[in-house]
């Protein structure tokens, strides 16, 4: 054993081995840090209404519209109800990607704006009108807030900076995800 610590070719490869294996930890590390404060500025962020907590806003908002329109639109209602509470689902559990979420979004604005266009052409009271204006406006405003936050342009900052020779092919090797887009 001693004669294979003491032979140049073994202390070469050795060196070479734990350079490899100390820089692919160390990114590892750095980039992962860096790649999880962005992914985690989804769902909380110190600065800005997070685009989870707009979701969660879009949700309930939905949810009133589609009660509302159960009686003039159920079809539409139910698959808004639906598309409500998977989207809570995936929220509650903090699992899903942006992408993932990004559809659900997607539906539920179009959801939001179908219930809003046949309850505007029907005949409600007024607490019905009341409670349409105030999901119509609460939706509005999570989408707002959405289309403000600043989540994409750190993920479109993070891989500018990242996603290039050698860093990209080190992140592969050590197991770095990047951080996806919410669209």
């Amino acid at each position: 054993m001693k004669k294979l610590f003491q032979n140049s070719r073994f202390a070469l490869i050795l060196t070479i081995v734990l350079v490899i294996f100390s820089t692919l930890l160390n990114t590892h590390i750095r980039l992962g840090r860096i790649s999880d404060s962005v992914s985690d500025s989804f769902y909380a962020s110190n600065s800005e209404t997070p685009i989870a907590e707009g979701l969660r806003t879009l949700a309930g908002a939905a949810e009133r519209l589609a009660t509302l329109g159960e009686e003039y639109r159920p079809s539409e209602a139910e698959e808004t109800k639906e598309n409500v509470e998977m989207l809570r689902t995936l929220l509650r559990y903090e699992s899903a990607s942006p992408a993932t979420l990004s559809y659900y979004y997607s539906s539920l604005l179009s959801n939001c704006f179908t219930l809003e266009s046949v309850l505007v052409q029907t005949d409600l009271n007024e607490s019905q009108e009341e409670m349409l204006s105030e999901a119509m406006h609460d939706a509005a405003e999570a989408k707002a807030a959405i289309d403000a936050s600043s989540y994409n342009e750190r993920v479109r900052t993070f891989t500018k900076r990242y996603d290039r020779f050698p860093t990209n092919l080190l992140a592969g090797l050590a197991g770095v995800s990047y951080p996806v887009l919410f669209t």
